[in-house]
C-alpha cells in the first residue's frame, strides 16, 4: 500500500508541469491562430484582387445588344456654304449614323466626353508597345483589357483600364513615365462621314460598264452588304473588328457600291458597333487593328469614309501603313466651312477627299484646310442601294461618297506601278485646278476627271 504523501507528492508534480506547459500550449495555439488568420486575410486580399479584376473586365467589356434597325435622323452637321446642296433644303436629308442593319448584334460602347468634347470609350487608353513594355505595364499593377498582335508592324495593340480614382490624362502620364517609347491614347471613337440621302431630280442615262479587275481597294467602314447584286462578286474578304463581329449596314454599302462600279475587287473591314443611342461609332483600336490587316494581307489603297478626333495610336498606325507604301484615302469630314481638321484625313500623308457636284461646286457641308488633297464628285451620286427602299431615285452626297472614287482611281492606276508617289504625282497634274490657283484650302489641287463609267452613276 503506498503512503498518502507520496500520492500528494506526485499529484503535485503533475500540476508544477501541467502549469509550466500551459504557456507553451497557448503560444502555440496563439500562432496556429494568426497563422490561420494572416493566411484567412492572404485569402481575402487574393479573393478581393480577383474580384476588383473581374469587376473591371466586365466594365470594360463591351454590352452586346440585339436591338435591331434604329431610327433615321436629320443632318445637324453643323453650318454650311452658300454653294452645291442649297436646292436640297427642302428635301428629305438623312444620316446612316444610326444602327440600320436590321439583324445580327452590335458592339455598344459606353462613351464619355473629354473636357474639349471629344468622345472615347469610358476609362480606357490605349498603347501600341512591343512585349517587354507591355510586361511592364502589367507589372506595375494595370490592367490589360485585351492585346492584339499588329502583324504588319511587329508591334502590340492593347487596351488598359483606367483605375478608379484616376483620369484618364493621369494614367496616359503614368504608363509614358513605365513606355517612354510607346504610342499611347484615350481610346476615342469615330463615327461615319456625314451623308445626305434626297430624291434624284431627272431620268438617268444608260451608263457603260466599268472593266473588272481594276485594282484592289481596302473598305475600312461598316460592313457591306454581301447580298447585294453590285457587290457579290466584288469583295473578296471581309473581317468584323468591333466584338458584334461583322454586321452589313447602308453607309459601308455605299461606299462598296461606288468602289465596286470602278471594277476594283474589295476588302471590307466593319469597325463599327453602337452608343447608348443606337448610333454607329467605332473605336480607334477596331481602325487601327483594320488597317493593320489590310496591310498584312497586301491591299496597297484603303478607303476610310469615317472621322473623328486626333489620336496618337492610331496616328501612328497610319503612319506605319504610309511608311510600307499604302496609300490612305479619307473623306475630308462633313463639318462644314469652319469645322476643325477631321481626322484621319488630317494626318499627315493621307490623302483627304473632298466633294463636289457636277459643276465643280464643293458639297456646302465639306471641311475645308490645307490638308485637302483632291476633290471629287460626291454631290446628288445616284445610289442603286438606296434606291431599293424607295418608288423613287434616290442620290447620296457627302465626302463619304468622294473618297472611294479617289481610292478606286490610285488602285486602277497601281496596277503594274512602281509606287504610291508616282501614282500621287500624276493624279496632281491632271487634277482640274478649281478655286484660287494651285492647291488651296477647298478643292486641294483639283477635282480628279473620273470616267463616268468610273463612278456610281449620276441623276443630273
Amino acid at each position: 500500500m503506498r503512503r498518502p504523501g507520496h500520492a500528494f507528492r506526485k499529484t503535485a508534480v503533475l500540476a508544477v508541469l501541467a502549469l509550466l506547459a500551459a504557456p507553451a500550449w497557448s503560444h502555440d495555439e496563439n500562432e496556429l491562430r494568426d497563422r490561420d488568420r494572416e493566411v484567412r486575410a492572404e485569402r481575402e486580399t487574393r479573393q478581393d484582387r480577383r474580384e476588383r479584376e473581374a469587376t473591371e473586365r466586365r466594365e470594360s467589356e463591351v454590352r452586346i445588344d440585339n436591338s435591331g434597325s434604329g431610327s433615321v435622323e436629320s443632318d445637324n452637321s453643323g453650318p454650311g456654304s452658300e454653294s452645291s446642296g442649297d436646292r436640297d433644303d427642302d428635301r428629305r436629308e438623312d444620316r446612316h449614323d444610326r444602327d440600320d442593319s436590321g439583324r445580327g448584334s452590335s458592339t455598344r460602347f459606353e462613351v464619355e466626353r473629354d473636357t474639349a468634347g471629344r468622345e472615347r470609350v469610358r476609362r480606357e487608353v490605349l498603347m501600341v508597345a512591343d512585349p517587354g513594355s507591355i510586361e511592364t505595364v502589367r507589372g506595375a499593377g494595370f490592367t490589360i483589357i485585351s492585346e492584339r498582335p499588329l502583324a504588319a508592324f511587329g508591334e502590340t495593340l492593347v487596351r488598359i483600364r483606367v483605375r478608379r480614382g484616376r483620369s484618364v490624362e493621369q494614367v496616359i502620364s503614368e504608363l509614358q513615365a513605365l513606355a517612354p517609347l510607346a504610342s499611347i491614347a484615350p481610346h476615342h471613337l469615330f463615327r461615319p462621314s456625314a451623308d445626305d440621302v434626297a430624291p434624284a431630280t431627272a431620268q438617268a442615262t444608260e451608263e457603260p460598264s466599268a472593266a473588272p479587275d481594276s485594282g484592289h481597294v481596302g473598305v475600312i467602314d461598316t460592313g457591306a452588304d454581301l447580298t447585294w447584286p453590285a457587290l457579290t462578286r466584288s469583295i473578296v474578304q471581309t473581317e468584323g473588328f468591333a466584338d458584334g463581329g461583322y454586321t452589313s449596314r447602308a453607309h459601308g454599302t455605299l461606299v462598296a457600291e461606288i468602289v465596286a462600279r470602278s471594277g476594283a475587287r474589295l476588302t471590307v473591314a466593319d469597325v463599327f458597333g453602337v452608343d447608348g443611342d443606337n448610333r454607329l461609332i467605332a473605336p480607334a483600336a477596331a481602325i487601327a487593328s483594320a488597317i493593320d490587316w489590310l496591310v498584312a494581307n497586301g491591299v496597297r489603297v484603303i478607303n476610310i469614309s469615317i472621322e473623328g478626333p486626333d489620336n496618337f495610336v492610331l496616328a501612328h498606325v497610319i503612319k506605319r501603313a504610309i511608311a510600307a507604301d499604302v496609300a490612305i484615302v479619307a473623306a475630308a469630314g462633313n463639318g462644314g466651312p469652319a469645322a476643325a481638321p477631321a481626322f484621319p484625313a488630317a494626318y499627315a500623308g493621307v490623302i483627304a477627299v473632298t466633294a463636289v457636284d457636277e459643276n465643280g461646286q464643293v458639297y456646302r457641308r465639306a471641311n475645308r484646310g490645307d490638308y485637302i488633297a483632291f476633290a471629287a464628285r460626291g454631290v446628288h451620286v445616284e445610289s442603286e442601294y438606296e434606291s431599293t427602299t424607295s418608288s423613287s431615285t434616290k442620290t447620296v452626297s457627302g465626302t463619304s461618297f468622294a473618297s472611294p472614287v479617289v481610292a478606286a482611281a490610285i488602285a486602277r492606276r497601281l496596277e503594274g506601278s512602281a509606287g504610291i508617289g508616282g501614282v500621287i504625282d500624276s493624279l496632281k497634274s491632271e487634277a482640274r485646278d478649281l478655286g484660287a490657283p494651285g492647291r488651296d484650302a477647298i478643292y486641294g489641287w483639283g477635282e480628279l476627271s473620273i470616267p463616268k463609267a468610273l463612278i456610281a452613276s449620276s441623276r443630273q
